[in-house]
């Protein structure tokens, strides 16, 4: 998943026009609890796209700095429980999200 988001966000899965409109649809995403709750910043960019079944709680997304700085992040998560809300599955997908990229992130 992040080979193919680096490839849209880079115009490499389709044409430049294409590879805009898939971008565009990302930044529409608007569950806020899931990857872009680990970037509770006004100048960091999240778009992404979740996946929920009832026991699966992914998103796959960007998080671009104002540096320039991009990344492909996807988070897959699996609950015991087939339960319909479970907010603390939805919280770890952003906190992993940000680990994942503050490490990326050291100099």
């Amino acid at each position: 998943m992040t080979r193919l988001l680096s490839m849209i966000w880079r115009d490499e899965a389709a044409p430049p026009a294409e590879s805009a409109a898939m971008r565009r649809l990302f930044g529409l995403q608007v569950w806020p609890h899931r990857l872009s709750s680990g970037f509770p910043y006004d100048d960091v960019v999240v778009s992404g796209k979740t996946g929920t079944l009832p026991t699966l709680r992914n998103e796959v997304g960007a998080v671009e700095y104002p540096d320039g700085a991009r990344y492909a992040v996807a988070v897959f998560t699996r609950s015991m429980v087939p339960v319909a809300v479970l907010p603390e599955a939805d919280a770890v997908i952003g906190a992993a999200a940000r680990i994942a990229v503050e490490s990326l992130r050291r100099p």
